[in-house]
């Protein structure tokens, strides 16, 4: 997970009674609860069992209704909504230059193009915005009669001059 999600702080939520279990599981369970397993306490009673042996659905939801958690869990979800927003464009950007890279080397036959990977290298580009062209009417145009220097450098100018106003 991005570093900036980390260090936002959590709200912790005091016990209100008293119980076997310390105020370290109360706050695993609120995160599992909140964040995870969306509001369900016999999920999150599964998920602590190994760690807090015996705990129960009826705690956990106890432990919601005492603690308001209903309320809490989206004032949480808005202060860390920047961080997380931040975290997931760099994932996309990451995600859009490794598609790049291996659609590239699968196009000249170094990588077996694998079905799976090149529609998530597709979609990772498209995401980031680096989608195919949609507009029909914004084609690049057909070469002139009068293009007839096909040097490398010529070739260059013409592309350039397709297709500056996208750079």
């Amino acid at each position: 997970m991005n570093e900036s999600v980390a260090e936002q702080p959590l709200v912790r939520v005091p016990s209100t009674t008293s119980t076997r279990y310390d105020d370290e599981a109360r706050d695993l369970a609120w995160q599992l609860w909140g964040f995870k397993h969306s509001r369900n306490g016999e999920a999150v009673a599964r998920e602590l069992q190994e760690t807090y042996p015996g705990i129960d659905g009826r705690t956990i939801r106890r432990w919601a209704d005492e603690g308001t958690w209903a309320e809490t869990i989206p004032q949480q979800i808005r202060a860390l909504a920047p961080a997380i927003h931040e975290g997931i464009l760099i994932d996309l950007m990451a995600g859009a230059a490794e598609g790049a890279s291996y659609l590239r080397a699968a196009a000249r036959g170094e990588e077996r193009a694998v079905q799976a990977r090149v529609t998530a290298a597709i979609a990772l580009l498209d995401r980031y915005g680096l989608g195919p062209r949609t507009d029909p009417f914004n084609l690049p145009a057909l070469p002139s009669e009068t293009d007839y220097d096909m040097s490398p450098d010529k070739a260059r100018e013409r592309m350039w001059a397709r297709h500056r106003d996208e750079f």
